[in-house]
């Protein structure tokens, strides 16, 4: 496992820095827009994520955990905890600020940067509530045996269900629900104007739809397996493998993620394409 997160974190950091460092670079002449600063935020969180992971895979390649540190162990729990959170949350994020560039863009408050700072931050600190409020609890952060980490044991339902629920199952609604009404919108938008304009709009919004498809996908990757895991504890005990598997089932949602992020990003893309010719170019004249 602790070289499957390795691989992960890899895929994670470089793409997620990529994307961080291009928009960055290139914010003020042509990427200042609210789809980048969406993007930025998705991977900021992932890069959190990778740092809260890389601090427990040095303790996957330990024999002895009878020496293990509780309190550091709950520590680390809880920054895991936070990142996938905040992880998770960047994906409601992104789906809601794209409702309103589809269907209330006429709203023009709503696609303002200082609203759209407003709801990222927001989920920042929605992330920290409901990981923050789980330290009060003995039994919510420990080392799990079967995973290897220092997590939100799905062993114990009361503590593990009400926060699946805020970080996964509840985000995962609001993005389908926000996916149908943009679907619908769209739909009848082509129905009513099926002149030029409208199929240009068209072409923006099933762009928007293919993107929020995906989140929901890497939404339903990362959080499936926890989610089982803590309603089959809540009935019988589970399998030993569906620990591992729940945490591993996270670390690829973020790689993907990250790759989603990366190749959906046209700007982002093209300009990175654009760098690695231009290096390839000067390489060759060098040589030459």
């Amino acid at each position: 496992m602790g070289i499957i997160f390795i691989i992960l974190n890899i895929i994670t950091f470089i793409f997620s820095s990529i994307t961080i460092l291009i928009i960055t670079f290139n914010w003020k002449s042509q990427h200042r827009s609210i789809t980048n600063l969406l993007a930025c935020n998705s991977s900021a969180a992932l890069i959190f994520y990778v740092i809260a992971i890389s601090i427990q895979i040095p303790f996957l390649f330990q024999t002895d955990q009878k020496q293990m540190n509780l309190t550091f162990c709950k520590i680390r729990a809880f920054i895991y905890v936070f990142a996938c959170a905040v992880k998770s949350l960047s994906y409601l994020v992104q789906a809601i600020s794209r409702w309103f560039i589809t269907v209330h863009y006429k709203h023009r408050i709503l696609l303002t940067f200082r609203t759209n700072m407003l709801i990222i931050l927001t989920s920042w600190i929605i992330g920290l509530i409901a990981s923050s409020c789980l330290l009060f609890s003995s039994k919510a952060y420990q080392y799990e045996p079967e995973s290897g980490l220092c997590v939100l044991t799905s062993k114990v339902f009361l503590t593990s269900f009400i926060p699946v629920l805020i970080i996964f199952f509840i985000p995962a609604n609001i993005i389908i629900l926000l996916y149908g009404i943009i679907l619908r919108h769209t739909v009848h938008i082509h129905r009513v104007h099926p002149n030029s304009f409208a199929k240009i709009t068209n072409k923006r919004n099933i762009q928007v739809y293919r993107n929020i498809l995906i989140l929901l996908g890497i939404v339903i990757v990362s959080g499936t397996p926890y989610f089982l895991s803590v309603i089959i504890n809540g009935i019988t005990e589970g399998p030993w493998a569906l620990y591992s598997i729940a945490v591993i089932f996270i670390g690829m949602a973020a790689a993907m993620e990250s790759l989603a992020i990366f190749f959906t990003n046209d700007q982002v893309k093209k300009l990175f394409y654009k760098k690695i010719s231009s290096h390839r170019t000067r390489k060759i004249a060098v040589v030459a």
